[in-house]
């Protein structure tokens, strides 16, 4: 990120659908809150929020908005993460699916 670029806005969105395997949904949803409620901590995130998605009904959709790659990987290499995240695998049907959204 340029020096003179402003840094109170996210530059990094990072959207990921998670698809709950039977009777876990309500799990899922929990695990993804707790991740969300850490990132909202975590240097350089403007915000985590868990959604329902209009396009794709079956998924659990977390969000998060990040100052940049730099700030949401150093979360993604922490304990409060990686340890959820394998929490989280139980709970699901199949693989995620995850999308970055950068400010051009």
């Amino acid at each position: 990120m340029a020096t003179n670029e402003a840094t109170d806005h996210a530059t990094l969105v990072r959207v990921t659908h998670f698809y709950p395997s039977e009777g876990n949904r309500d799990s899922l949803v929990g695990l993804l809150k707790a991740i969300a409620e850490s990132a909202r901590k975590a240097p350089g995130c403007f915000g985590g929020q868990v959604c329902t998605s209009d396009q794709d009904t079956e998924a659990v959709v977390a969000v998060s908005r990040w100052q940049d790659r730099e700030a949401m990987d150093r979360f993604h290499d922490s304990p409060d993460f990686s340890g959820v995240m394998r929490e989280i695998q139980p709970t699901v049907a199949r693989p995620s699916r995850t999308e970055h959204f950068q400010t051009v």
